[in-house]
Order: C-alpha cells, then structure tokens, then sequence
C-alpha cells in the first residue's frame, strides 16, 4: 500500500490573511477614534464603508480573486458617492442622485478592470449595469440632456452595431 502526500498550495490570499485582517483590525480602530474625537458619526460610517470596500479590494487583488473585488467595488463606489454628496459638496436631490448613480457606474467599471488585470478572467457582465447607471447619471446632472441626444441617435447605433455583425458574420465564413 502507498501513501501519497498532498501538497496544499499555498496562495496569496491565504499567505497575506494575516496581513489583512491585522490591516481591518487597524483601520477599524483609526474610524473610531476618529468618531471620538471628531464628533460626526454618520462621516465616521461613510469612511468605515469606504475603508471595508477598500480591503475587499486589496483582498481580491492579493488573492487574485474576483469574489472580494466585487462586493468591494460596488462598497467603494457607494460610499464614495454618499461621502462625496453628503460631506463635500451641497448639492440638490436630482444631482445628488445623479452623482450616486456615477459613483455606482464607476464601481461597476472597477470590477470589469480589477478581474481583468489581477484575475484570470475578465467579468464582463458589470459592463451592462454600470453603462446604464453612466447614462442614467449623467442624464440627472445634465438635466435631461442625455435621453434626448440618445433620442437623436439610436437609429445611427442600430445601424452601426447591425453592420458590424454583419461583417463579423461574413468573416467567418
């Protein structure tokens, strides 16, 4: 009878634990006495949601794994738009929202590039939401600028996307 030994591969995600949990431990501490010593405590929430979807980030990244950078991204974008809103400019309830809806479309981006250059394979999907957010945003702060320039022009991406399938389909042949 032979034995055979499994050799455990040891990734980065599981040789830098250690490291990210010393570093939450770390920036949770900073958000609180923060909080103590400043006062506002809902600035104190926005910075914590920011400073956890910036670990998941470096977590994904380290690991190389697109589960963290996922949560981690959509948790930077929202709380990077509320911060923004809230706390540094006073902006009115259409570019408020105009602004979250950016901020969000942003982090889906940031997922598209993040597995792209650190994962094996690109997610492509966040593409979809986060360019319906972009035009949805920037329609709010743009007073409705976008919808009617879209409203001009659809027929011209019909027929631009149409002729490239075309082409596409005849390349193939």
């Amino acid at each position: 009878m032979t034995t055979r030994s499994v050799d455990r591969k040891v990734t980065p995600a599981r040789s830098q634990a250690p490291f990210l949990v010393g570093l939450g431990m770390v920036m949770t501490g900073i958000f609180v006495m923060v909080g103590n010593t400043t006062g506002p405590v809902r600035v104190m929430g926005l910075v914590f949601l920011l400073g956890l979807g910036l670990m998941l980030l470096l977590w994904g990244i380290l690991g190389q794994s697109s589960g963290p950078i996922i949560p981690g991204a959509l948790l930077t974008g929202v709380s990077a738009g509320a911060l923004l809103t809230q706390e540094v400019y006073g902006l009115r309830s259409l570019e408020t929202a105009g602004v979250h809806a950016l901020a969000i479309a942003a982090s889906f981006v940031l997922i598209t590039l993040l597995t792209g250059l650190f994962t094996g394979a690109t997610l492509w999907w966040p593409l979809i939401p986060g360019s319906i957010l972009l035009l949805g945003g920037l329609n709010l702060l743009l007073n409705d600028a976008v919808i009617l320039s879209i409203g001009d022009f659809w027929s011209l991406a019909l027929v631009t996307i149409g002729g490239y399938l075309i082409l596409r389909f005849r390349r193939s042949i």
